[in-house]
This record gives C-alpha cells, structure tokens and sequence, in this order.
C-alpha cells in the first residue's frame, strides 16, 4: 500500500511539473499588434504592441473586422497594396539568429528574406480587445485573435494587383479570452498581467542586454518588481534550418531601475555571451509548498510528515533568498514494549502510543548555488499538541491510569491517574538542501534538531521517550 501511494505522489508531482513547464508562447516575440476601442497608458506606452488604430471609429463587426484589419497591415488603398511599413517594422523585429539564417539563403537578397519571414509573423500576430461595461458599471475586456494563415497571405499576394478579388478575401477573428478590468489596479500594468495570463503574447518581455551582470531590458516602465520570476528564451535552429525558440533558464529579478532588470538565474543552463535572448516575465509570486515525510530512528524511533509553506521575502543580487515559512506537522513514536503498561483496572497488559502534533512560523536564508540547488539554514518555533493513542480499554476519566516503572526511582509506581492529551511549545534549529529535479519541482532533503518545553501533561509516557532529537527529512517542493 506504501509503495502504491509514493508511485501516485511521484505521478502527481511529475504532472505538476510537466504542465509548469510547458512553453505556451515562442521566444520570437515579434510586436503584437493590436486595434481597440480604448488605449489605457500601459498598452500605449508598451514597447512590445503595435497601435494599428482606434476601434472606435470602425464598425466592430466580426464578419469585416479582420479583413479592415489586413487592409492596414497591407495599407490597401486606392492604388491597390503597399508593404513599405510592414517590411520596416520586419526589420525592427528580426533576430540575430534570423539574420545569420537569412545569410545562408542564396536564392534571395538577405533584407529581402527577412522581410519575407517577418513580415508572415507580423501578419498572424494581430489582436482585437474590446473594452465594454455592463449596467452596473463593471468594466470588461475581450481579446480576439485575427485569423490571418498562411492561406489567407498567399490569396493576398497572388491578387496583389487584382484588387476585385483581394477583396472577396474572408478574414475571420476568433475569441480567445475575457476578463474583468481590475478596479484598484497595484499598478497601471496590471490591465496587461491579467491579460497576459490567458493570452501569452501579450507577455511582458524585453532583450537580454548583458551577461555580467545578467539583466534585461524591461523595467518599472513595464510593472517589474522585485523577485520577479523571469523565463529566459533562445532562439535556435534545427536540422531543417528552422528556426525556434526554447526556454533555456529561469531566473529572479534582483534590481529593478526605469528600463532595466537585473536577474539571477536559479534553475537551466548558465547565459552564453551570445546576443538574441528574450526574457519574459512568467509571473510575480513568490510561493512555493513543501511536503515531506519524516523520520527519527534508533530504539526509540518516531516517524511522521510534514507540510510546509515559504514565502520568498527578499532575493539579492547574490542569490540570497530570505523565507518566511508556515509548517504543520505530526510524529507517531513506535509502540512501548509489552510488559512496560498495565490497565490499573483490569490488569490487562497495553501498549500506548505517544503522538504530536505541531504548528510553526519560522524564518529561512536561502543560499543558491550553481542555478541547481539551494541550502537553506532555518530557524522555527510553535505549539506542539500530544496525545495518547491505543490505550485499550482504558477509561478517559482520572480514576484510571496504567502501572508503569519510573526511572528516577527505579522502581514501579503506584496506580497512576493521568491524562491522555497534554501541549507544549517546540524550537527546531537546522537546514535543508533543494535541488532542482525539472524546475519548479524540487527534491528537498534536511536535518534539524528540535528543542521540547512547556506544560508536561504526559508526564508518565513522556517520559520513557527522548523528546529532543535530530530529525531527518526528504520530499518534494513546488514552486508557485
């Protein structure tokens, strides 16, 4: 049954893990472009949007939006189609490595390469949000994806002097998400995140610009905080000569200025000095949840487990992390040996056993190494409840008790009344070591040794257990 329930955590944990880390956006980035009926300051002023207009002056209707929205990109007019700005804003969007593919290519000049690939990426990057508020004044926003394919970019290159059947080209949009407009925002980003959570592309993401120190070009002009999580993506070529992108490390962003972030990778491979990164930022918590089984061996052994929770209070340049944790937990001490505790009643022989329950707080300073493990020296204290389990036929009144030797005397006590249920405080000193299995899960193995005092209710059965110790622990940790 064990072994059953540690294969099912094991899958479950795998799955957590899996579903984390899965790339939801390409690291390519090229600037979204976006049509709306308003222009909050944090869409206006994003580096990363491009303004194809003002909604307000368009019909929004679903069946013509899209192909109004390929006459702007094309700059249909009159005279029929002009790709002067897109190739422009192709330029603006190319990478390194998109330049050295362009370089290999005979058959074309290379600007006119890229501003073919671009320019197709440009066209299927192209986004419609529509604010509205209701009758009771709560303000919403729709997000609708232009579904320009590479079908639809071919009708328009084959007609690009027929302009009768360039305009029969149907070009549809599609819903893709929907929110509530935050009323208090924590700032004026907040519009974007929210967003961003349920359409990738409108991430917030910016060059990496440096190596040493490791920083990015996105700052407070973007809503960056402090202990940001930050993905940072490469793009690669494959045996085919494509090009994609791939995340290669996770980092913590460590100083925030106007238009920069400096970051400290905690999880992936080291940066090359190679230029073409992007960093983008996944999300801004600062959780993670830790659950452990636990152990205390010898003669007078005890097992338990442990579920605990950190929250990530300060991140230095450095790579030191400061925690506050929350931890609840429970140890069961194997059974007394038989012949030790009699009923006082029927004489039957019983074997108790002694039990804690245990909430903390405590404080941790986390220590990253090598972007694969953490070691974190802590402190914690809090109440520790115990209990007596398996007494047998014992009654839960005080004219009840068990015989039993008392060590100090060396010799049998008396019929002993006692209670079953008894609390204390409980100090824990030690450390643990998290290594990275597949970022954000974590294996998390420690040590501590704790310290018990307080009201000793459970005095008789306290008493033949060593209550202070060293403990071992092992098992996962999850970051939010």
């Amino acid at each position: 049954m064990k072994r059953k329930i540690i294969v099912l955590n094991l899958v479950l944990f795998v799955s957590i893990c899996c579903y984390a880390q899965k790339i939801t956006f390409d690291s390519k980035y090229v600037k979204v472009g976006v049509l709306s009926n308003e222009w909050p300051s944090c869409m206006a002023n994003n580096p990363n949007i491009r303004n194809l207009g003002d909604l307000n002056g368009i019909t929004f209707d679903q069946s013509q939006i899209g192909k109004q929205i390929l006459d702007k990109l094309l700059l249909r007019d009159a005279s029929g189609l002009h790709m002067d700005k897109l190739y422009e804003q192709a330029l603006q969007n190319t990478t390194i490595e998109e330049f050295e593919a362009a370089l290999m290519d005979p058959s074309a000049e290379v600007k006119d390469h890229l501003k073919r690939e671009v320019a197709h990426q440009l066209l299927k990057n192209n986004y419609v949000i529509v604010f509205s508020t209701n009758s009771k004044g709560k303000k919403y926003w729709s997000v609708y994806h232009v579904e320009i394919d590479d079908n639809i970019i071919n009708q328009a290159y084959l007609n690009w002097e027929n302009p009768t059947n360039y305009d029969q080209i149907n070009v549809p949009i599609q819903l893709v998400a929907k929110g509530k407009v935050p009323k208090k925002a924590k700032d004026q980003n907040e519009l974007i995140y929210r967003i961003a959570k349920k359409v990738p592309a409108f991430a917030v993401r910016g060059p990496v610009t440096n190596r040493f120190p490791f920083t990015a070009r996105m700052g407070r002009n973007l809503g960056m905080k402090k202990t940001s999580r930050i993905y940072i993506y490469r793009v690669k070529e494959d045996s085919n000569g494509e090009i994609y992108s791939k995340k290669v490390c996770t980092t913590r962003a460590t100083e925030i200025s106007e238009d920069n972030t400096r970051m400290y990778m905690i999880s992936g491979s080291f940066p090359s000095t190679k230029k073409g990164d992007v960093a983008v930022l996944k999300d801004r918590h600062r959780s993670s949840v830790s659950l452990y089984g636990q152990g205390s061996f010898g003669d007078d052994a005890r097992y338990g487990v442990q579920l605990q929770y950190d929250y990530l209070l300060d991140f230095s340049k450095n790579g030191i992390a400061h925690y506050a944790m929350l931890n609840v937990g429970a140890n069961r001490y194997t059974k007394e040996k038989e012949g030790v505790w009699w009923n006082s009643e029927s004489k039957e022989p019983v074997q108790p056993v002694l039990n804690h329950v245990e909430a903390k707080i405590g404080y941790g300073v986390g220590f990253n190494l090598l972007g694969r493990i953490e070691i974190v020296p802590y402190i914690m204290g809090g109440y520790q409840f115990s209990i007596v389990t398996n007494k047998g036929k014992l009654d839960d009144n005080l004219d009840t008790g068990l015989i039993y030797w008392d060590n100090s005397k060396e010799q049998w006590d008396g019929w002993q009344s006692m209670k079953w249920t008894g609390h204390g405080f409980v100090a824990y000193a030690g450390a643990k070591l998290n290594v990275n299995i597949w970022y954000p899960l974590q294996l998390s193995v420690g040590a501590d040794y704790n310290y018990t005092f307080g009201e000793n209710t459970l005095k008789p059965i306290r008493d033949r257990h060593e209550l202070n110790r060293v403990n071992l622990y092992a098992g996962f940790r999850i970051h939010f």
